[in-house]
């Protein structure tokens, strides 16, 4: 049945229990450099605030002559009627370097790589329905490919969303059974046979000798921007939305064994376990409303009206699904530049060390404060669904962590600073004293030879009764000798 509607280049009527809106996330990181692979390794430790917008301004730059209006950015994706107003500020362009920017990409420019020759422009290659994989599942064109950019953390988002429909049953079930979305397949110097790269490829045609997973999908139209992104995940973080009361009806036992198939995609011939399922634990609102979330993703079922679109139900979760994201991604690069740190720099005194941690405490301080909140929406299930994100991504584990962590950095430093201060004060102060020693043994032997001299000088002075008078001779004796022991006792009381 999938064959014969790809070949026939057939879209498949839309119903509630037999389609799911998708979106897939990439999330990447951005720099500057030589061309590479898009997932080769970028280690380029920590970076000063200003390097990092200089990269994502020459990406923003390049990106734009991609976007549907070259230098416009589009503000939303999403019903941001419902949100609180300091949520615009994260999707919209109110001031320069805010929140995070959004493309939305004229796919009709993306134009296949080299060694692709086979394959059209984005836009013309997927606008037509295709299988994925070996299920029956089929996606009716994709009609979103976004890039959200988090400028204060160098990151970035590369965002798939289409409309998947089966002529099978059920949806849930079909996505359950397809390893579409299973990393494996994707990964570089791998040697798999046939079968198992169709698992994971998009199927356009029968004409077509080959389809494209997402890790070729991305080589194939992408490989352009290979000078200032790195891709360091081979598997999309993914949302799937469904509306429906059939599914929504199981047992919270079926729906988590479900969730776990989709969701986290394991491989269908490996051996189960016996035990039951504790996790992704399902999270019921009312009598409508059903969710849960991995690390991997997360899955909506609501039963909404049948004037409501699939995707309509998709974008009033996505933005709590990408903030979440966005969240977990900086705390990992937060994470990446404290490991990229070097500890021999940090057992000494470095001044440039120094400032590195302290640009990197105040970076954590500055993102925490405006990317890390714990409020959303004043719509209740999209409050609780943003919630329980945040549980699977683990980012207020995160946050302790990279706060603890920069923190005991920071002492370290800290200490190696003080000691060092305080040895170099230490020698100063012997410096002075052996100084000081130095000048009071030369004014010693000065005071040696004037003594000397007054005493050589005293006795004719002292027998010379023709010139001076016996009173004046007896005080200009006294008065030196007097004034002497003052200063003595003076210097000697002084000390104690």
């Amino acid at each position: 049945m999938a064959n014969q509607s790809t070949t026939d280049n057939l879209k498949l009527d839309i119903t509630f229990d037999n389609s799911a809106y998708i979106y897939t996330v990439m999330p990447f990181q951005i720099f500057k450099g030589e061309t590479g692979g898009l997932f080769d390794i970028v280690t380029d430790g920590v970076i000063r605030q200003n390097e990092m917008l200089e990269h994502v301004d020459y990406f923003s730059e390049k990106l734009s002559s991609y976007s549907e209006s070259p230098g416009i950015k589009s503000h939303a994706l999403g019903d941001f009627t419902k949100y609180y107003d300091f949520m615009r500020n994260h999707f919209g362009n109110h001031g320069e370097g805010r929140g995070l920017t959004v493309f939305k990409l004229n796919t009709s420019k993306i134009n296949p790589a080299e060694g692709y020759d086979s394959f059209k422009n984005m836009q013309a290659q997927f606008s037509n329905s295709a299988s994925l994989g070996q299920s029956t599942i089929q996606m009716n064109g994709m009609d979103e490919v976004r890039v959200y950019i988090n400028p204060e953390a160098a990151i970035g988002f590369l965002i798939f969303g289409f409309m998947c429909v089966t002529p099978d049953g059920n949806i849930a079930d079909q996505l359950s059974k397809t390893e579409f979305f299973r990393n494996i397949g994707w990964r570089r110097n791998q040697t798999l046979g046939d079968t198992q790269i169709q698992k994971h490829q998009w199927k356009f045609n029968a004409e077509q000798a080959s389809g494209l997973s997402m890790y070729e999908t991305l080589n194939c139209y992408f490989s352009n921007f290979s000078d200032c992104i790195r891709f360091y995940q081979d598997r999309p973080i993914v949302l799937y939305s469904i509306a429906s009361t059939t599914i929504g009806s199981r047992s919270n036992d079926e729906l988590c064994e479900l969730a776990y198939e989709i969701i986290r995609v394991p491989d269908k011939n490996a051996p189960r376990f016996e035990n039951e399922l504790t996790e992704p634990s399902v999270k019921r609102i009312g009598r409508h409303v059903a969710f849960t979330a991995l690390n991997e993703g997360a899955m909506i079922i609501e039963s909404v009206n049948q004037e409501v679109k699939v995707k309509g139900l998709a974008n009033k979760y996505f933005p709590a699904f990408i903030l979440t994201l966005n969240q977990r991604e900086l705390l990992l690069k937060t994470m990446q530049s404290i490991a990229h740190l070097d500890t021999r720099e940090l057992s000494g005194h470095n001044e440039a060390i120094f400032n590195k941690m302290e640009n990197l405490r105040n970076r954590l301080l500055i993102l925490q404060l405006k990317q890390i909140f714990y409020s959303v929406s004043n719509l209740h299930e999209v409050e609780l669904f943003f919630n329980q994100l945040q549980k699977a991504f683990a980012v207020e584990k995160m946050l302790l962590e990279n706060e603890q962590s920069v923190r005991e950095m920071y002492n370290l430093l800290e200490v190696n600073r003080i000691n060092d201060n305080e040895r170099i004060e230490k020698e100063k102060a012997e410096l002075d004293e052996r100084r000081s020693n130095i000048i009071n043994t030369i004014l010693g032997a000065i005071g040696c030879l004037g003594l000397f001299s007054f005493l050589k000088d005293l006795i004719p002075f002292y027998k010379d009764s023709a010139t001076y008078m016996g009173w004046y001779r007896a005080l200009s004796i006294l008065l030196p000798i007097i004034v002497m022991t003052y200063i003595v006792r003076l210097v000697f009381y002084s000390k104690r």
